[in-house]
């Protein structure tokens, strides 16, 4: 009995210190979290700005189901193309590393001036 326990115990301690990792892991990423929206919310203005103009325009005569077609195709590529710097961001390993490249990414895409903007 004493040693079923102990095993538990084990078993226990360990799934307490992956939580922990993992907790910590998601923690640190917090701080990606702002520049990360910021940067897809920029993005889906462009794309939806220029659909909803080519929609309007050289695409008018499509059916509705078919310009929903467009935008989910739309927002499908930028999910596809803001994967990577996303999981970059958030997976870099120092925090002094991390803030420069986030702060590279808010230089790069204008970020700041926006999200002042937006507040």
């Amino acid at each position: 009995n004493i040693s079923q326990r102990h095993r538990e115990a084990v078993k226990a301690k360990r799934i307490i210190e992956e939580s922990a990792l993992s907790f910590m892991a998601w923690y640190e990423s917090l701080d990606v979290v702002p520049t990360v929206v910021a940067l897809r919310n920029k993005i889906a203005r462009i794309a939806e700005s220029e659909t909803r103009k080519t929609l309007g325009s050289a695409l008018k005569h499509l059916a509705q189901e078919d310009k929903q077609a467009v935008q989910r195709m739309t927002e499908a590529i930028i999910n596809k193309i803001l994967h990577d710097p996303t999981t970059f961001l958030k997976n870099s390993s120092s925090r002094k590393e991390k803030h420069r490249y986030l702060d590279i990414t808010k230089r790069l895409f204008k970020l700041e001036s926006d999200s002042q903007k937006y507040h």
